[in-house]
């Protein structure tokens, strides 16, 4: 039987595919390579496509389980658009991949778990860490107990680290895959630096050099890095990214991706955020009697008392500060945060019942609530519900007259440092509302809301 050479091109290169796909195995194996081998060469020239279908079938039954979902580093100098990649990364892939919370001693990272440099030190020396690092005078890691948790869950870890750490990580003997974000050429990352308001020409010089550094010491170790993605134009950038990602990941491809992980409905929660006196609870009725039976209203747990006319059960379940931290250690959050010194958490369960009754979760939480369920891997819809200004939003928290003096001043200052903070991330928070009037607000949700789920009338 003779081929052509198309047809024996054919035959080799999925010859290499199956050796590529299944090589991890055989290396652990190599009385198998010559196996494969003798297999190959004298099977395949009779029925090449059903050999290949059946040694697929075959040999994925040794591979590894952990191989889909070892954790993916992006990696790149800052300003070159990481979190641009994977933002859009987890919206292409709802529910697959997840952020590790990391542990900082930076007071300014709401998003982290912040504890003081003695305890960082502590975890340390414990050998807690699967990375940490010292970024200018701040200490910043990422448990090891936290990317098992998210591999336990069959997702993938992202993880945000230095060249430096991933060389680290793999000499280490790590298992983990790696995109080298780079911009274009120096001068287009200045410009997105100046664009983010640092102009100072000294930090800009120290930013550039570290730039370049990061950049070269990658492009040193080519057996490590291999995937360099240039984000000129991010349309182009992420196709080539996601090709990256379709070959670390082949059950990601959309063909394979579509078969295993159904879409989602659109019913995604709905997250109404925004600082406490704003009128949230006033657009969440709105919302419930506009749609009567759609949106249901998730009801937080709190260790603060209640206000005069709160309900338990109906507006927040208000437990001990003990109660609720043993929920934190059963995992029964999906986020929690402290505020004005009361701690706040929403509920996994909660979130799954209502979806699973085909209803649209609404949530009530603040900026470092949302920050921590975009780390979650939750898809969600979010609207920042913001006054015209503080003197407002003074007014309406001395109207409801709740509140002492201190209160009061608290969550003024508050209120500030979350406005100042959803300005800083205007990438997450871009649907902003600005609650004056009432009525014009009620409609502007209205139009955010059709938006969100086109099937409501």
């Amino acid at each position: 039987m003779e081929f052509d050479s198309k047809e024996k091109s054919i035959i080799t290169v999925r010859t290499e595919e199956l050796k590529e796909q299944h090589s991890k195995y055989i290396e652990k194996h190599p009385e198998l390579q010559q196996f494969l081998n003798d297999f190959v060469s004298e099977v395949l020239l009779e029925k090449p496509d059903d050999l290949i279908a059946f040694s697929r079938e075959y040999f994925s039954k040794f591979n590894p389980k952990p191989e889909p979902y070892y954790p993916l580093a992006i990696l790149g100098p800052n300003g070159v658009g990481r979190r641009t990649f994977i933002t859009k990364l987890m919206s292409h892939y709802p529910g697959i991949f997840q952020i590790p919370t990391t542990i900082t001693t930076n007071l300014n990272k709401l998003e982290s778990e912040i504890i003081s440099r003695e305890e960082f030190m502590k975890l340390v020396e414990e050998g807690a860490f699967i990375y940490w690092a010292q970024e200018e005078d701040e200490l910043i890691g990422i448990k090891i107990q936290a990317v098992q948790e998210i591999f336990s869950n069959s997702k993938i870890s992202l993880l945000l680290i230095s060249v430096e750490s991933a060389i680290k990580l793999h000499n280490e003997r790590f298992e983990f895959n790696k995109i080298v974000i780079m911009p274009k050429n120096m001068k287009q990352l200045e410009d997105r630096l100046r664009d983010r308001g640092i102009n100072d020409d000294n930090i800009l010089r120290v930013r550039l050099r570290a730039a370049l550094a990061e950049i070269e010491s990658a492009q040193k170790f080519p057996k490590i890095f291999k995937d360099f993605i240039v984000n000129d134009t991010i349309d182009t950038a992420m196709k080539d990214f996601l090709h990256v990602i379709h070959r670390c990941y082949e059950y990601l491809r959309p063909e394979n991706f579509k078969k295993f992980y159904p879409q989602p409905s659109n019913n995604n929660p709905l997250v109404l955020v925004g600082p406490s006196g704003v009128g949230k609870s006033t657009l969440i009725n709105f919302l419930k009697d506009q749609w009567p039976g759609i949106f249901e209203f998730s009801i937080s747990s709190t260790t603060r008392l209640p206000r005069a006319g709160e309900q338990h059960g109906i507006h927040y379940y208000y437990i001990t500060r003990e109660e609720f931290m043993r929920k934190i250690d059963e995992d029964e959050f999906i986020e929690h945060c402290e505020v004005h010194n009361n701690l706040y958490g929403t509920s996994k369960t909660a979130i799954r019942n209502i979806y699973d009754n085909g209803k649209i979760c609404l949530l009530d939480i603040d900026v470092q609530g949302v920050l921590k369920l975009i780390k979650s891997g939750l898809e969600f819809n979010r609207i920042f519900i913001r006054p015209r200004d503080i003197k407002t939003l003074e007014e309406r928290l001395r109207g409801r007259a709740t509140d002492d003096e201190d209160v009061i001043r608290n969550r003024l200052k508050n209120a500030t440092k979350e406005m100042d903070l959803a300005e800083k991330n205007s990438v997450i928070f871009k649907n902003v509302l600005i609650n004056e009037d009432l009525e014009v607000a009620k409609e502007k949700l209205f139009e955010f809301v059709k938006g969100f789920y086109p099937k409501l009338k």
